[in-house]
């Protein structure tokens, strides 16, 4: 997969993005891609970032590489006090207290992004929490991958998706 999303998935991403930020109530969500040496943000809700970091962030910020190089999600309450990511500079510069992401596979074979939710303060992530992120990426990897059609073939409003389930 490209960098760029085919416009009739990109609603229907954008529409889950926003769903999982609203349901599980924190100030960001986003959809991204890991290259060699860039986090490439894809979709997202609710980020303002800087500049420089509007459309690409250094991995030297990036938290989600950690999920696509364990291929695994990234449960983190306290990320000054996480081991993995306390240096980060999302932790250290932009300020992410909390993180929660899960693998994307863009390719069905290994993981290349991640859906994640962050938060500018430290938080306990509820089990449902959880399951949301993980349930929303499972449907974007779906709809990636072509298993399954979850938005109709054209771009109309997100209220042709199908709602987020889980």
């Amino acid at each position: 997969m490209e960098e760029a999303i085919r416009p009739e998935l990109r609603t229907c991403i954008q529409h889950i993005v926003s769903s999982v930020q609203a349901k599980i109530g924190v100030p960001i969500v986003a959809m991204t891609r890991i290259t060699a040496d860039r986090q490439h943000i894809l979709v997202n809700h609710g980020a303002n970032l800087p500049e420089p970091f509007a459309q690409a962030i250094p991995l030297s910020h990036s938290i989600c590489q950690h999920v696509v190089a364990m291929d695994f999600p990234l449960v983190v309450d306290d990320a000054l006090a996480h081991p993995l990511i306390r240096n980060n500079g999302a932790v250290t510069e932009l300020g992410i207290a909390a993180y929660l992401g899960a693998p994307l596979h863009y390719d069905r074979i290994r993981a290349r992004g991640s859906l994640c939710a962050v938060d500018m303060h430290r938080r306990r992530w509820s089990r449902d929490d959880v399951s949301t992120v993980l349930n929303a990426a499972r449907q974007i990897n779906q709809m990636i991958s072509g298993e399954r059609e979850i938005c109709d073939q054209d771009t109309r409003p997100p209220s042709r998706c199908q709602p987020m389930t889980g």
